[in-house]
């Protein structure tokens, strides 16, 4: 069954006013060999009517630093990582979303931030070397963790001190050529590990039927948190998931969804294709049935 409404923001602030819940995130830091410390990031987002970013108001950014060792056979040349790391989030971040520096410790000032590091995290098991990458206040030690965990680690950053208004103007500011999605996923979740495997080994961006490119952009939403149900609850109030279907990992586009790993893998990118994820709802939006 088809269902009209208006912009999704109208309906979700509609639904909103009168609940505020406060999202609090916490993150550790783990080490291969042992867990070194736990670093707690808590941010509120608050849900309902907002206005726009007043002209000249400070936005957020999520605050990236990567300590490296030119000489070092393990550490990769800094530009070309940096380069690397943003190729490797430019589905899931703008590069105004956060700010990246390159700490070469072999210069005095980055050597005397990285000394600090190493006192602070140094155990007997455990001496911090370089490259080390610091993402917002999680710190991820050696060149396969950080290759490992730094695209999720930035998504969980960013939506850490993400604001509410940060979101919906993200959400509104969606090109119309671009495709969106919003991804539900859980941890510790296999099949929510593969379909974003399978995310974050597309093509940034995407040929369309009709020939025009389009590039792809996901915002991740972790459904196991208490804190994040109210916003999944209303994605699928929107949608008319049936309850047998709230599950991760799922994607929503403006007209429509995916649940589980298989489809999503074998129909979302026939969805980018045929320009059905191209912008993000608007008046006109009708979400409909599942496929």
């Amino acid at each position: 069954m088809k269902k009209n409404f208006y912009s999704f923001k109208e309906k979700f602030c509609y639904s909103s006013i009168k609940r505020i819940f406060a999202w609090k995130y916490q993150k550790e830091v783990i080490h291969e060999d042992e867990k070194s410390r736990n670093s707690i990031a808590t941010a509120f987002f608050l849900t309902g009517c907002t206005a726009k970013h007043a002209p000249g108001k400070e936005e957020k950014q999520l605050t990236m630093k990567y300590y490296y060792y030119p000489t070092c056979e393990g550490c990769t040349d800094g530009e070309g990582f940096q380069a690397y790391v943003e190729e490797m989030l430019s589905d899931v971040l703008d590069p105004d979303d956060y700010e990246f520096e390159l700490k070469n410790v072999a210069k005095e000032d980055s050597y005397d931030e990285f000394q600090k590091i190493v006192e602070e995290y140094q155990t007997e098991d455990f001496y911090p070397t370089a490259p080390v990458m610091v993402v917002g206040d999680t710190y991820l030690f050696g060149l396969e963790e950080i290759e490992r965990q730094i695209r999720q680690t930035a998504i969980e950053g960013y939506n850490a001190i993400t604001t509410e208004e940060q979101f919906w103007e993200d959400m509104e500011n969606i090109p119309k050529e671009d495709s969106y999605f919003v991804y539900f996923y859980k941890e510790n979740c296999k099949y929510c590990r593969g379909a974003e495997s399978f995310i974050a080994n597309l093509e940034k961006e995407q040929t369309l039927n009709d020939g025009t490119l389009s590039k792809l952009h996901f915002t991740y939403i972790d459904i196991s948190k208490m804190e994040n149900m109210p916003i999944a609850g209303e994605f699928y109030e929107k949608y008319n998931v049936p309850e047998e279907e709230w599950k991760a990992p799922m994607i929503f586009w403006k007209g429509g969804y995916l649940m589980g790993e298989q489809k999503i893998k074998e129909q979302m990118l026939e969805i980018v294709r045929e320009g059905q994820a191209l912008g993000w709802p608007g008046a006109e939006a009708v979400p409909v049935e599942n496929q």
